[in-house]
């Protein structure tokens, strides 16, 4: 596709192949994004600017031919050269569209099936779509992606689960726990690592085993506490998977036996039946159950009322605790989400009872009903609520308002752990007094919690009163 259009241009056609060839490997090599959208009158001022970037970057590390032709396919592809004939045209938009075909899967061949399985700082921000060295948004920073989103792209999907991601969401909810506690985790790492034999740490590598323990306590099963053999299976698909395709200390085209089958040993040692290794990792799991789980809470209301329509994956109305495919790809238990749906427990019992995964098909149940009998609520505006330091930690709210209806989301983030056992995800007694925010006028009832009494707007209401003890909440005015 590009050699016609090199060969019609005068000041191009004696260039060689070889050089037309280095340099769009260079152009593809330093591209930032999957692709352009390129229009028969070539690229919007993002996309350019995204062009004139990799361009940029390429240009240092070529030759004075190399560089001439990375010069003509910029103007090709960016619009600047005007091509008279329409044959010629016709060329140049095949050649754009081959160029877009070029970069997006190179670039996810690149990043997320090779640097996703190399850097191993936290897991979590290792996903389709995100980028690791974007760390975390402050709520000032949420609130302005959400107003954006509104404005720009009300009707984009918000997806947190794929058939093709890295980590299910609610196991990326608990390693994100991890950021919140790094000196508790590095001294998890030195327990595991006591446990290793020399053997197999001389056969796995030290960033491999990082990147092992994080997947391991992120993935730990919730019903019952125990790694069963499914676990350790998933495990070791996921060791190997991991292994091959970060192609440092095995790959697929070259399969390294001695570290894969240290990797299988050190994952059955991990989830054997018992053992110095398992019990410290089982405690870690155990650890961050409940942080993790409220995580994964806030990451489901967040996505089920912000701008945007929310995509629910397959099997994700419960706790995802899935990792890369195949493993979220596995048969959906229908019937249990059924009987979820027909649990009569309240929303306090299921905070407390938070194991079974009911408790998050009761929020997604609740207000799928809500976004279905008012769509106009969700399509309406939004408004940011500023930000409150509580005693629990940061709250993150806003409302939605929309034809008659109004909404009020908060959640408490880096709640404190429940101080008597069995509360569960509940807060503790008596957490969130003493501050209050704004609630407009209307009649307010919450819609997560039945046995909790209408609301009078107008008015500065405890967050204790808003949250009662969830670390979530949702009221409205229907």
């Amino acid at each position: 596709r590009l050699l016609p259009l090199a060969a019609a241009a005068p000041a191009t056609a004696d260039l060689s192949v070889q050089m037309w060839a280095r340099a769009l490997f260079a152009l593809c090599m330093h591209f930032p994004v999957y692709r352009t959208y390129a229009t028969a009158a070539g690229l919007d001022p993002a996309d350019r600017h995204r062009l004139d970037q990799a361009c940029a970057a390429a240009l240092v590390t070529l030759g004075p031919g190399e560089r001439l032709a990375l010069q003509a396919i910029s103007g090709w592809l960016s619009g600047d050269t005007a091509i008279a004939s329409k044959p010629g045209r016709d060329a140049l938009q095949r050649f754009r569209t081959s160029v877009e075909q070029l970069t997006a899967p190179l670039n996810a061949k690149a990043v997320e099936d090779t640097t996703f399985y190399r850097h191993g700082v936290l897991l979590s921000r290792n996903e389709v779509g995100s980028h690791p060295a974007h760390f975390a948004l402050d709520g000032d920073g949420f609130h302005r992606a959400c107003l954006e989103r509104a404005e720009r792209h009300p009707l984009a999907l918000l997806a947190t689960a794929t058939h093709d991601h890295k980590r299910g969401e609610d196991t990326r909810a608990r390693l994100a726990v991890l950021s919140r506690r790094p000196d508790w985790w590095a001294a998890q790492l030195e327990r595991f690592e006591r446990h290793v034999p020399a053997p197999l740490g001389e056969a796995v590598p030290a960033w491999f085993r990082a990147m092992l323990w994080q997947s391991l306590v992120a993935a730990w099963p919730l019903q019952g506490g125990a790694a069963d053999d499914a676990h350790a299976d998933r495990m070791r698909q996921w060791a190997t998977k991991a292994l091959r395709e970060g192609k440092q200390a095995s790959s697929w085209a070259d399969p390294d036996t001695r570290v894969e089958r240290g990797s299988d040993a050190l994952v059955a040692l991990a989830t054997g039946e018992a053992g110095a290794l398992r019990a410290a990792l089982a405690d870690a799991a155990a650890e961050l159950g409940v942080p993790g789980a409220r995580n994964g809470l806030v990451q489901t209301l967040l996505k089920l009322t912000c701008p945007g329509v929310p995509d629910l994956y397959q099997g994700s109305e419960g706790w995802d605790l899935s990792l890369v495919d195949p493993d979220n790809r596995r048969p959906v238990d229908y019937r249990r989400r059924r009987a979820w749906l027909d649990d009569a427990r309240g929303w306090d019992d299921l905070l407390r009872q938070w194991q079974d995964g009911a408790v998050k098909t009761r929020l997604i149940a609740r207000l799928l009903a809500v976004r279905a009998k008012h769509p106009a609520l969700f399509a309406g505006d939004y408004l940011p609520v500023d930000a409150l330091r509580t005693v629990s930690g940061p709250l993150l709210s806003f409302r939605r308002s929309g034809g008659d209806a109004q909404l009020w989301v908060g959640a408490l983030l880096d709640a404190p752990l429940p101080d008597a056992h069995g509360d569960g995800l509940l807060l503790p007694l008596g957490d969130g007094e003493g501050h209050e925010v704004p609630l407009p006028r209307g009649t307010w009832r919450n819609l997560l919690n039945d046995s909790v009494p209408s609301l009078t707007g107008g008015r500065r209401v405890a967050t204790s009163t808003l949250f009662a003890r969830s670390p979530i909440a949702v009221w409205a005015t229907l």
